[in-house]
């Protein structure tokens, strides 16, 4: 009874949390690029969707995975994403909490350590906290991989910008809002969240509900 005194918050959650526009702003980075490389060849000046980038351009596939494969192999270029305000405070206070954290990543195997060096530079925990990316050769989709990884570990809560992946998941999802997740009607499991901010009071919340569902 003194140690549940001691953290009256929770029954600790197992959280995944997507990096790409959901910890790392990158979508405003990688447009920038994508205008820089095809030039001329850009069909608008924005982006809504940031998983179909090949639809703005007169470029063909092929040269738009080439682009994104040379993006996702320099390390540089990933360090310079900035982190979304108050997110990494927010998570380094969820592994204080109890909350058990996994950063679950469509990013390819290959980029682990420019990952690791981001989620360093802009300090977000990686003590006790596991990174998994996306095996190509294993799971043919994110989708799927993720579907994977999330009964693997008994996730919780999937924090997503994917309307895709977070409608292919069997678990609750906080989908941060973005264009590209526009435009369907939600199921229950899903919630629609605009910053870290609403995301830290939704996850408080559910926390404390836990806790009262298990007395």
């Amino acid at each position: 009874m003194e140690h549940e005194f001691a953290n009256p918050l929770t029954r600790q959650l197992v959280i995944g949390i997507d990096i790409d526009n959901t910890i790392s702003q990158s979508h405003p980075v990688i447009w920038k690029e994508f205008k820089k490389e095809f030039k001329g060849r850009v069909l608008f000046s924005e982006s809504p969707d940031f998983y179909h980038l090949e639809k703005y351009t007169t470029a063909s596939l092929s040269e738009v995975e080439v682009f994104f494969d040379r993006l996702e192999r320099d390390e540089e270029f990933i360090l310079s994403y900035p982190s979304y305000k108050g997110a990494n405070l927010i998570l380094n206070k969820w592994i204080l909490e109890g909350h058990k954290l996994h950063y679950i990543t469509a990013r390819p195997a290959h980029s682990r350590v420019s990952t690791l060096s981001w989620l360093k530079k802009h300090e977000f925990p990686t003590e006790n906290v596991s990174l998994d990316l996306h095996d190509r050769g294993r799971d043919t989709d994110a989708v799927s991989f993720k579907a994977r990884i999330v009964k693997s570990l008994k996730i919780d809560l999937m924090i997503e910008d994917s309307l895709e992946i977070a409608q292919g998941l069997p678990i609750p999802s906080l989908l941060i809002n973005h264009p590209w997740n526009q435009h369907a009607k939600l199921p229950p499991r899903i919630t629609r969240v605009s910053d870290w901010k609403e995301i830290e009071k939704l996850v408080l919340k559910l926390s404390y509900s836990s806790k009262s569902a298990e007395r």
